[in-house]
Order: structure tokens, then C-alpha cells, then sequence
């Protein structure tokens, strides 16, 4: 019951693309790095509240909010990638497992997302 098609959720995921070098007015390198992502892609997916089933399956050396679960293995998804919900709460990818036809994510809480102005 719990992964019926009515029970996902949407939310947008931005893929970790690097660290860029910031420039000062003059055009000058700082020596400061700016993470940056690619543009935000939607998607849907089962989200779960970490619990003791998910600990024993991601093990407990990190600590991670939520899980999310996707149908399918070939998800563009990776570790450092940002996720929104469509609440705008913000969500950085710990750690991913592939199994033959679905994916898991590790998900830990960042902030409330301030990118978000899309109606989903």
C-alpha cells in the first residue's frame, strides 16, 4: 500500500556539477570556490523517514533525515546532488544504492530551499 503511484511525491533534484573559482570586479581569480549545479530537473519519488530498517541498509557511520526510493536504476542521481520537495525543504544525496529495478538515496536536511518558485 505504501508504494502506490498516488503516494509519491514531486520534487526537483539539481546534479552536482563542480567547484568554479570566483572573480573579483576586476576579473582577477579570488581563491574562493562556489559549488555549482545544473539547472533543476523534475521528478517523482516514495519518500521514507530514516528508520532502523534504512540504517541497517545504508549503515550507520553518517546521519540522514529521509530516503527516497526511484523506480528506476538509471537515475542521473548522485552523491552531492541537491533535492527540493515540493514543501521546499532541501536535501543533499548522502549516499545511493542501485538494486536490479529500483534506487535508494541517503538524504540529509539542509535548509528550507529559497531557489524553489516553481509550482509543481
Amino acid at each position: 500500500m505504501n508504494l502506490l503511484k498516488r503516494n509519491k511525491k514531486d520534487f526537483y533534484y539539481k546534479l552536482f556539477l563542480g567547484k568554479v573559482e570566483t572573480k573579483d570586479e576586476n576579473g582577477n581569480n579570488t581563491g574562493l570556490y562556489e559549488i555549482s549545479y545544473e539547472d533543476p530537473v523534475a521528478c517523482s519519488a516514495h519518500f521514507f523517514n530514516s528508520g532502523i530498517k534504512y540504517k541497517e541498509m545504508f549503515g550507520s557511520d553518517f546521519d540522514f533525515n529521509a530516503v527516497i526510493w526511484i523506480e528506476n536504476t538509471n537515475s542521473p542521481i548522485t552523491k552531492n546532488s541537491i533535492i527540493v520537495t515540493s514543501d521546499g525543504v532541501e536535501y543533499e544525496v548522502l549516499k545511493k544504492i542501485e538494486y536490479y529495478t529500483h534506487s535508494f538515496f541517503a538524504l540529509k536536511s539542509l535548509r528550507k530551499s529559497s531557489w524553489l518558485k516553481l509550482k509543481l
